[in-house]
């Protein structure tokens, strides 16, 4: 069925490609499955992310319930790990907000789209250097060091549950 669909020499010799209606019935049901298998994983992945930052914010003192508000989450994330959390969870934040408007901006651009792609380009450096910055803080905050802010630029999820449930993670308070 699938291969039916996909049969690119059909549609390089300007054929149609018909299908019938079991093989499109067949296709939407992929289709559907697909998707639900997605959100699916999407719920598990948000579930299991929000219970190691609980873990990590009861490990700080601090309220748990706040792991499930994303935006939230990551700017009490910036405040326990770093002692100028506040005010880089704003650069980090704005350089996110200034990206997509830029990106919107440049979406119908033909002539000059070389500046939106150079600008798109500063503010993700920008935001990459904040976030590595702020991973190496919470791995020092939770008394670990530079390796596993490395690991976590690669592995953020697997290091959040290991800074939230391990014994040897202990806080120690925003770093400078």
């Amino acid at each position: 069925m699938l291969m039916h669909f996909l049969n690119f020499s059909a549609l390089l010799a300007d054929q149609s490609v018909t299908m019938s209606e079991d093989e499109a019935s067949g296709l939407v049901a992929l289709i559907i499955g697909l998707g639900l298998t997605a959100i699916v994983f999407a719920i598990f992945h948000y579930v299991l992310l929000a219970i190691a930052n609980w873990k990590m914010f009861t490990k700080c003192d601090e309220a748990g319930w706040k792991a499930w508000i994303p935006v939230y989450r990551l700017y009490v994330s910036f405040k326990l790990a770093w002692e100028k959390g506040s005010t880089m969870f704003w650069v980090y934040f704005g350089t996110t907000v200034a990206y997509v408007i830029v990106n919107s901006l440049s979406s119908g651009q033909e002539g000059g789209a070389i500046i939106f792609v150079i600008i798109m380009l500063a503010l993700l450096v920008a935001q990459l250097v904040v976030y590595i910055m702020f991973l190496m803080r919470q791995a020092h905050s939770y008394n670990k060091g530079t390796g596993c802010g490395i690991l976590a630029l690669f592995f953020p999820h697997i290091m959040a549950l290991y800074y939230g449930f391990a014994e040897t993670c202990v806080y120690q308070g925003p770093q400078e």
